[in-house]
């Protein structure tokens, strides 16, 4: 699908579309998610509702807050990341998080779980 006309994609990175179990550690509180799409470069990930309210969504995002994010599925532990926005939805959030770093090693692990 191409992009409507005028939008201007700022990704750097190729997503991958997924569904997986994957935990988000902000501030000693590990809170349940799961990740929508990935890339080396950052990932999707939706948020229950309950473990996350406005209040908290609205100061993470505004404090660019740091993230340690688990994907046990893929073997990716203790990623530092940053949170860059997050959307509320019907279920939670749908939170972005940029990785302080390029993770290479994802599409290895992508494969190697799913080939």
């Amino acid at each position: 699908m191409s992009m409507p006309q005028g939008v201007n994609e700022r990704r750097a990175y190729h997503r991958t579309n997924m569904i997986l179990p994957a935990l988000a550690n902000f501030n000693q509180a590990s809170i349940p998610g799961s990740i929508q799409d990935i890339s080396i470069g950052g990932l999707m990930m939706e948020i229950d509702g309950h473990s996350v309210i406005v209040a908290e969504a609205e100061h993470l995002i505004a404090d660019r807050a740091p993230v340690v994010v688990d994907v046990p599925r893929l073997a990716l532990h203790g990623i530092p990341a940053t949170v860059v926005r997050a959307e509320q939805n019907t279920r939670g959030f749908n939170v972005a998080l940029h990785f302080d770093q390029p993770r290479v090693d994802i599409a290895q692990k992508i494969i190697k779980r799913f080939a």
